[in-house]
C-alpha cells in the first residue's frame, strides 16, 4: 500500500533534552518506510514542500507549529515526550509501529477550530488553544467586550480568556469555565479573577465576531495567543476575535479517543 504521506517536517524543541535525538531517530524512521523527512529546531513560517508534519516535545510544540500548518494546509501529529501531552497522540517508545499506521492513513484526521485574532493595526495572529488578554499594570483591567455589535458586558478583573474547544482544557479549565466537547463549534470567554462574582464564562457560536476594548479606566494589557506573548500596549485593543475560515488538522491514534486523555489528566473515575 502506497503511503499516504511522502514528505515530513519534524519540529523538535531545543529547549527540552532529548527531542533532537528522537527527532533524528523518526527521520530515520521515516526514511526506512519511504517517506522523505527534514528536521527544524523550531517552525518555519510555512512547511512548503512537506504534505505532514511533526511536532517533539509537547503540546507548546506542536502549538508553535500551528501558523506554519495553516498557511500551509497540512496536518500535525504530535509526538509525547513523556509527559501526558494532551494534543500529543504518537509515544516516543512507539514511533516505528505507529508511525507505519500514520504513513499508511490509519490515524483519524481530526479538525479544530482556530481562533483569527486581528489587531487595530491589522496584525493576524492564529490560535488553537487561546488568546488571554491581561493587566499589564498592579490593577484591574477594565475590558468591554460585545458580540456582532451588542454589548455584553465590561468586565473587571485580572483579565480574559478566548478559548477553542481544544482550549478549553487549559487555562480555560484552570480559571474555572467549562469543558468543550472536542466537535463543538463554539468560543468560550472566561474572566480571570473576576471582581463582580457573577462574571461568569460565557459561551458563543463559533460565527460569532467577538470585539474587545479598554472600559473607562485605560489600562495596558498583555496579550498572549497560545502561551506566546505577542504585544503589551494600551494601543493593543480594540481588537477582535472570530473563528478562522480554515481549521487545523491534527492525526489521531484511532485506539484513544479525546475523553480518554481527559480522564488521565483529570483523574476521572
Amino acid at each position: 500500500m502506497e503511503n499516504r504521506f511522502k514528505n515530513f517536517a519534524i519540529v523538535h524543541n531545543p529547549t527540552k533534552p532529548d527531542t533532537l535525538k528522537v527527532a533524528e531517530k523518526l527521520r530515520g524512521i521515516l526514511e526506512k518506510l519511504g517517506a522523505k523527512a527534514k528536521v527544524y529546531k523550531t517552525a518555519p513560517n510555512n512547511f512548503k514542500g512537506h504534505d505532514a508534519a511533526a511536532a517533539i516535545g509537547g503540546d507548546g510544540t506542536l502549538l508553535g507549529c500551528v501558523a506554519a500548518a495553516l498557511t500551509s494546509q497540512i496536518p500535525l501529529v504530535g509526538v509525547n515526550m513523556g509527559k501526558l501531552g494532551y494534543l500529543a497522540s504518537v509515544d516516543k517508545n512507539h514511533l516505528e509501529a505507529s508511525f507505519k499506521k500514520v504513513l499508511k492513513g490509519e490515524y483519524i484526521p481530526t479538525p479544530r477550530m482556530v481562533l483569527k485574532t486581528t489587531f487595530p493595526d491589522g496584525q493576524i495572529y492564529y490560535s488553537l488553544n487561546d488568546l488571554v488578554i491581561k493587566s499589564a499594570e498592579y490593577r484591574l483591567a477594565e475590558l468591554k467586550v460585545s458580540a456582532d455589535g451588542e454589548r455584553v458586558t465590561e468586565y473587571e478583573g485580572d483579565g480574559l480568556i478566548f478559548s477553542t474547544p481544544t482550549g478549553s482544557t487549559a487555562y480555560n479549565l484552570s480559571a474555572g469555565g467549562p469543558i468543550l466537547q472536542i466537535k463543538t463549534e463554539s468560543i468560550v470567554v472566561t474572566p480571570i479573577c473576576a471582581h463582580t462574582l457573577t462574571n461568569r464564562s460565557v459561551v458563543f457560536n463559533s460565527r460569532s465576531r467577538l470585539r474587545v476594548e479598554l472600559g473607562h479606566t485605560l489600562c495596558a494589557v498583555h496579550i498572549n495567543v497560545d502561551g506566546r506573548a505577542v504585544a503589551e500596549s494600551r494601543s493593543c485593543l480594540p481588537l477582535t476575535v472570530r473563528q478562522a475560515t480554515r481549521k487545523l488538522v491534527t492525526l489521531e491514534d484511532p485506539r484513544r479517543g479525546s475523553f480518554e486523555t481527559l480522564r488521565a489528566k483529570l483523574g476521572w473515575r
